[in-house]
């Protein structure tokens, strides 16, 4: 069709657009785009370069992919289950430690929260590198304050205040049913920055009314 006139054309070479397509070659490409976001603003990271996905979505989800979902915070999964030991270097005790510099066992963060939205709840995992920014101590540091000041199954009162929080969470999904943690996703950045927060929530009203309307 040219010029409202149906032609007829022998086309030897052709190009077709396809933006955010859903496929491997796609979404490895903006996995490894991503892994490397320490240049980036918050706000460019978590507004304007990730997808804004649902909770539901992520379950129903069957490639591997990095998104940002809003969530809050209902409440912390496993009692004391909230740390780990590890090599200084950030090793897993079952691994040897190749390239430590000392032979030090630290211990890091590990936290499952359960968290929701409008529609739908998840676990999501966070490590050692997020629970420091949102409880701004480390987990060396947060042991020495509580110094048997908690019961055995308690967890520490700077994690709990994270309840009710609402927060946006950069994910990894991987569609992999052998995970560590099964029905859970890993988190890979987590902000409590007022003002991103205040800004995600604009966004995000404005994807549940597309939702909605597809709906």
């Amino acid at each position: 069709m040219y010029n409202g006139k149906i032609q007829l054309q022998n086309a030897m070479n052709c190009t077709k657009l396809l933006f955010n397509p859903e496929i491997p070659k796609a979404n490895s490409f903006k996995l490894n785009y991503m892994k490397d976001s320490s240049d980036l603003s918050l706000e460019e990271e978590f507004l304007n370069l990730s997808q804004c996905k649902i909770i539901e979505e992520l379950k129903d989800c069957q490639n591997e992919m990095v998104c940002v979902v809003l969530g809050i915070i209902k409440h912390v999964i496993g009692g004391n289950d909230w740390w780990y030991a590890a090599w200084v270097c950030n090793k897993g005790l079952l691994q040897i430690p190749k390239g430590c510099s000392t032979l030090t066992v630290i211990s890091m963060y590990r936290v499952k929260f359960r968290v929701i939205d409008e529609n739908d709840f998840a676990t999501f995992v966070l490590f050692d590198r997020d629970c420091c920014l949102l409880t701004k101590k480390t987990c060396p540091d947060l042991f020495k304050e509580m110094h048997h000041e908690l019961e055995p199954t308690s967890v520490p009162r700077v994690i709990g205040d994270l309840v009710k929080q609402t927060i946006p969470f950069k994910i990894y999904v991987k569609n992999d049913v052998n995970s560590t943690f099964d029905h859970s996703f890993r988190d890979r950045k987590a902000c409590a920055e007022k003002d991103i927060v205040t800004k995600f929530k604009s966004v995000v009203k404005e994807f549940y009314n597309l939702l909605h309307l597809r709906r």
